[in-house]
């Protein structure tokens, strides 16, 4: 189980993350995740982030590689490490990435991340 000590809308996203994992549907358990991943960016360094992310896939085994070349994951990714890096010419384009994903409006108020 994908558990975290941030509170709210963030810890639902990752319980729905692996209600889907274990339905074997990784495309929306990525997605579930991504936005559990952006809720997190708004209280945590990315570095916590890495560490909450590789902890969550050292528990799901043979689904783990399957995850991980989801598109959603690869974009969170991508975010943590600019974040980390401080490469803040790559911001616009994670921004058009960003707005680009299909959330619904309580979910677009996490996009907004990039400072």
């Amino acid at each position: 189980m994908f558990y975290s000590s941030s509170p709210g809308i963030g810890l639902r996203f990752g319980t729905l993350s692996n209600i889907f994992l274990k339905r074997k549907d990784y495309e929306n358990s990525s997605m579930l995740l991504f936005l559990y991943g952006l809720s997190l960016l708004k209280i945590k360094s990315p570095e916590q982030i890495n560490i909450e992310l590789n902890k969550f896939f050292e528990t799901i085994g043979l689904s783990e590689k399957i995850l991980k070349d989801t598109f959603y994951f690869i974009l969170m990714r991508f975010i943590i490490d600019v974040k980390i890096y401080d490469m803040k010419e790559y911001n616009p384009n994670i921004e058009k990435l960003l707005n680009l994903l299909p959330l619904f409006e309580e979910e677009k108020e996490l996009i907004n991340i990039i400072e």
